[in-house]
């Protein structure tokens, strides 16, 4: 099995992961607000990881340093060219992880899936959509702690993504008992944060210092 070198040459210990739901919005007030406020910092982080079209989120104006595209690249190129000439641009000067599909984009890195899978165990290759890769590859690397934004699957303002929903949270909660630190923002429905922790069947809810967050 081929050494696997993390494409930026460093080894984080604390990560942003900025997915493309609406919450994600909620990471560019805090960022630009008029006034400070309070949440995830520059200093807070080693690494700002995007994914997809987060290629060109802002026309290209974040510094991302790691964007994971885990689709056919040339698909789609095919299907959306200005897509994939963003993801070709980008991938020249920010690392770009993809899965084995990489003809014509020489630039990119193949996802270590051999690698990752031999980590976690075949029992758990479970990856229906692009999160869960980010987070065992982030468990494989050795990050310990992670922020994850825009991760929201069932928001009002999405269709059509609840069913991902299960195999996000399945790998939260896999690489929370393995000793990584995740962390959700309070307005995403992804681990039901948005409901502040609520715990069923309490008339009195337990005090806020147990509560998921």
């Amino acid at each position: 099995m081929i050494e696997w070198q993390h494409p930026t040459g460093v080894t984080p210990e604390r990560v942003a992961v900025c997915c493309l739901g609406p919450t994600k919005l909620d990471l560019v007030e805090i960022q630009t607000a008029h006034e400070p406020q309070p949440g995830l910092r520059h200093g807070d982080i080693d690494e700002l990881w995007g994914l997809n079209a987060g290629i060109n989120w802002l026309w290209g104006r974040v510094e991302w340093d790691l964007l994971f595209v885990m689709d056919h690249l040339g698909g789609e190129e095919a299907v959306r060219p200005e897509y994939g000439a963003h993801i070709r641009s980008r991938s020249r000067f920010t690392p770009v992880i993809s899965s084995d599909n990489l003809s014509g984009f020489e630039e990119a890195h193949p996802y270590p899936i051999a690698q990752v899978v031999a980590h976690v165990g075949a029992e758990n290759a479970y990856f229906h959509n692009s999160l869960p890769y980010v987070l065992a590859y982030a468990l494989f690397l050795g990050v310990k702690e992670v922020h994850l934004w825009g991760a929201d699957y069932s928001h009002e303002r999405l269709k059509d993504r609840e069913t991902d929903r299960a195999n996000a949270e399945y790998w939260v909660g896999f690489c929370r008992a393995r000793g990584m630190r995740i962390i959700v923002p309070e307005t995403t429905t992804l681990l039901n944060a948005h409901k502040h922790g609520w715990f069923y069947g309490y008339l009195h809810q337990p005090p806020e210092a147990l509560r998921n967050g």
